[in-house]
């Protein structure tokens, strides 16, 4: 659909439209304001054949401007999408030569914003490949990325096995840094951390009032933990969790399995709980399915 057709169907009232998400082109225009639920369904509906953003506009607002404007956002993102996969299949060095500015940025992609991102690949999807003289330079860049440093302390401190680094960063007494979290505590669990304080700070987390995403990642930490945690701990997750989504479940009773067991539980062959893979042309790192990121499967 053309701009002056878009606007020719918005007319003067409410009106919500559809883009193609990666190239801006208007898909549909719905001169009054649906409900929620029609919304949802064409959106999805439409989902289903190309990657769609909807947007509502009130009376007036909908302008040519403003559709050059998100066009512009849309190819924006699209090609965002297609150049980070490319970038995170490259060497570390490759992605710490970005960050230091000695290489090249891809065209959609821009520093600060996305340093974040890139520390992320590198320490999660490259670890074999760090080098001393790698850490040494990564080290120097939190000042260069101060909004990245608190995650850079995190991963510095895991791939140099310092717990009292990690415990500088978050004693368990004090509030954590969410955003961290899963990060802190995955370098917890490779220490094989099960201190009496670790595991009241973990219980504190439990059901505490953020999002459940939130601090869902202390659940599988006791996981790891395993009986030494107690039956507090158990007890615990299980008032706390109480999700109808089939995989937190599952997560759930294989975590309240593993803190009540009486036997011994074999190491999994993932060696921490994910697994990284290359899949269409790009790494990907998930949980892994035989332990569900316990690190750890019935013996």
């Amino acid at each position: 659909m053309s701009p002056d057709e878009a606007l020719a169907a918005a007319g003067t009232g409410d009106c919500f439209v559809v883009f193609h998400g990666d190239t801006g082109e208007v898909l549909a225009v719905r001169p009054t304001r649906p409900t929620l639920g029609s919304m949802t369904d064409e959106l999805f509906d439409m989902k289903r054949a190309v990657p769609t953003v909807g947007r509502f506009f009130s009376a007036g607002a909908l302008t040519r401007a403003v559709l050059e404007e998100q066009a512009a956002d849309c190819r924006r993102i699209g090609a965002r999408g297609q150049q980070i996969p490319d970038l995170e299949s490259k060497p570390a060095s490759h992605l710490v030569e970005v960050l230091e500015g000695c290489a090249p940025l891809p065209s959609a992609l821009e520093l600060p914003d996305d340093a974040r991102w890139i520390i992320e690949a590198i320490f999660e999807l490259h670890r074999a490949e760090l080098t001393p003289d790698l850490i040494a330079r990564l080290s120097q860049l939190r000042h260069r990325y101060p909004r990245c440093a608190r995650a850079l302390d995190v991963y510095l401190a895991d791939v140099a096995g310092d717990r009292d680094a990690l415990w500088r960063i978050w004693p368990g007494h004090a509030s954590v840094d969410f955003s961290v979290l899963p990060q802190l505590l995955e370098a917890y669990g490779r220490l094989g951390e099960s201190s009496q304080d670790y595991v009241d700070a973990l219980l504190a987390l439990i059901g505490c009032d953020v999002p459940f995403g939130g601090w869902f990642p202390a659940v599988t930490a006791l996981g790891r933990v395993g009986p030494a945690a107690g039956q507090r701990a158990a007890e615990k997750i299980l008032a706390a969790v109480h999700d109808t989504e089939p995989s937190i479940i599952e997560l759930r009773d294989r975590v309240l399995a593993r803190l009540q067991s009486g036997t011994a539980w074999l190491p999994c062959d993932c060696r921490d709980g994910h697994v990284v893979e290359r899949s269409e042309a790009r790494l990907r790192r998930t949980e892994c399915p035989r332990c569900l990121g316990l690190t750890v499967v019935p013996g």
